[in-house]
C-alpha cells in the first residue's frame, strides 16, 4: 500500500510538470519514485519519506549547479531603459535652474537636466530617466 501511494505521488508531480511551462515539480516525481522502489522492497515510512526528502532536494541542487546558467532569465532592456549608458549631443543649452534643454539621442531629440550647465554642442552620457526628460553628465574629455 506505501509503494501505491509513493507512484500515486509520483504521478501527480509528473501532471504538474506537464501543465507548468517551466520545470517545477520534476524533482520531487524523482523522489517518489526512489520512495517507492523503497517502499516496494518494505522499507518503512520514515525512511522513504526522509529517501524523498533527500532525492528530492539533491536532485534540485544538482540540477542548479549542472544547468543553471542554462535556464536563466536575461533582462533584456526594452523601451526607454536602452538609453541608460547612451551617448547624445547637446542640442539647446541645458539650464538646470530653469529646468530646460534638449539631447540628441540615438536620433531622437529628449528634453535632458544636468547637475550644471551644459552648452550646447558638449557629448553627454544618458545616467537615468526622470518622469520624461534625460539626466546626463559630460563626457569626461
Amino acid at each position: 500500500m506505501n509503494a501505491v501511494f509513493w507512484i500515486c505521488a509520483m504521478v501527480l508531480f509528473l501532471i504538474i510538470e506537464a501543465v507548468t511551462p517551466m520545470l517545477v515539480s520534476i524533482w520531487f516525481a524523482l523522489g517518489a519514485l526512489v520512495a517507492a522502489i523503497l517502499a516496494y522492497m518494505g522499507v518503512g515510512t520514515n525512511i522513504c519519506v526522509l529517501t524523498f526528502a533527500i532525492v528530492s532536494a539533491i536532485a534540485v541542487v544538482l540540477f542548479q549547479k549542472l544547468f543553471g546558467d542554462k535556464f536563466k532569465q536575461k533582462h533584456e532592456r526594452t523601451n526607454a531603459d536602452r538609453l541608460i549608458g547612451a551617448k547624445g549631443v547637446v542640442e539647446t543649452d541645458i539650464d538646470p535652474v530653469m529646468g530646460k534643454g534638449t539631447v540628441l539621442v540615438q536620433g531622437n531629440l529628449w528634453s535632458a537636466k544636468s547637475d550644471g550647465n551644459i552648452p550646447s554642442g558638449c557629448e553627454v552620457e544618458v545616467c537615468a530617466i526622470e518622469g520624461v526628460k534625460l539626466l546626463v553628465k559630460t563626457l569626461e574629455v
